[in-house]
């Protein structure tokens, strides 16, 4: 079944217990949550798993979209997003379709992290963290023991894009791995 509607509402109503602050957390039991439509993360929301081994959100054979997890607001408004504890599978292999990246975190502020996840098999990018529009910019954020592997493009991309206004500065990855990124491809 599509556990995307289900995650979502869970998303959405944590969201409703933060007034724009932080700390509220999704958590998502042992097992594999398959997702048919793009997952966004509002503001002061992260999804917390049982573990890379044990939480998997893998996108179902027919997704198509731009990420199948993204934060909400990507145009500098957001302050707040988390992931931990989890895999994020793109399921290329499968048919499905992340057009720009598995994961696509931009211009997200104060504090947010990505912390002990795995990211795979993007049919592009599997991790993108950017900086875009006006107010634009992003950081500061941690990608912390984190593994991204077996995407088709550059396995993790850190960019300003053409008319961001901000800067994408304070991005701190401490304990990336990477590797097996497509051909002629970057690791980071």
């Amino acid at each position: 079944t599509d556990d995307a509607v289900a995650l979502q509402a869970a998303l959405d109503a944590a969201a409703l217990t933060v007034h724009g602050a932080f700390g509220a957390r999704v958590a998502v039991p042992k097992g594999t949550l398959l997702l048919g439509t793009q997952i966004t993360v509002p503001n002061g929301v992260g999804i917390r798993g049982s573990g890379p081994a044990s939480t998997i959100l893998k996108a179902s054979n027919t997704f198509s979209a731009t990420s199948l997890i993204r934060n909400l607001h990507q145009d500098g408004t957001q302050e707040f997003a988390f992931l931990e504890a989890l895999t994020i599978e793109g399921n290329r292999g499968g048919g499905a379709l992340c057009s720009t990246a598995v994961v696509d975190f931009v211009s997200l502020f104060v504090n947010s992290y990505i912390r002990d996840v795995i990211i795979l098999d993007g049919s592009n990018v599997g991790l993108r963290i950017a900086a875009n529009s006006t107010p634009g910019g992003t950081g500061p954020l941690i990608v912390e023991n984190c593994w991204v592997a077996n995407c088709l493009g550059d396995n993790v991309v850190g960019e300003e894009t053409g008319g961001n206004t901000g800067a994408c500065a304070g991005v701190l990855f401490n304990h990336l791995t990477s590797e097996n990124q497509g051909t002629n491809k970057a690791a980071v």
